[in-house]
């Protein structure tokens, strides 16, 4: 009889030690969707449309005849204003398709829907013939919908 309590007193001991552990282990990391994300990114080509927002896309198209591109990002910070990586920089114009390295930084959050999301976007790269180049986007609406459209940056930028 004096064996069955202890056994089940340690059994009852263990139980609480579980369940007071449970209460004290850390915090899970919040989901993607409470993360800043982008939209337009992703997809073959823009679709005038808001789309799914993504959170450290891969590869993206821009501008209404999709002549602008990024592919294989690698994103190296992904935070709650500013986002910063780097990839492959694809334009397409009369000579084909140039590709050339880039680097790549979001910023201006806004939020949509409850959802907050980068709204500008600027793209560095040097040209084989070693001259710095640099295009700024912004995702805004035109008459063909939403898209990321080419605009002036602010100095400091």
């Amino acid at each position: 009889m004096l064996r069955k309590m202890i056994i089940r007193g340690a059994t009852a001991a263990g139980a609480l030690a579980v369940l007071a552990g449970a209460g004290a282990t850390p915090a899970v990391a919040a989901p993607s969707t409470a993360r800043t994300a982008v939209y337009g990114f992703g997809g073959a080509c823009p679709n005038g449309k808001w789309g799914k927002p993504e959170v450290r896309p891969a590869k993206a198209w821009f501008t209404a005849s999709c002549e602008d591109g990024l592919r294989r990002l690698h994103w190296t910070a992904w935070g709650r204003k500013t986002a910063k990586g780097s990839g492959q920089h694809l334009l397409i114009g009369a000579k084909g398709i140039t590709r050339h390295a880039a680097t790549v930084v979001l910023s201006g959050v806004r939020v949509h829907n409850g959802r907050k999301y980068f709204s500008h976007l600027v793209i560095k790269w040097t040209t084989k013939s070693h001259k710095h180049r640099q295009e700024a986007f912004s995702w805004q609406h035109t008459n063909l919908g939403w898209l990321w459209f080419p605009f002036k940056p602010k100095p400091g930028r």
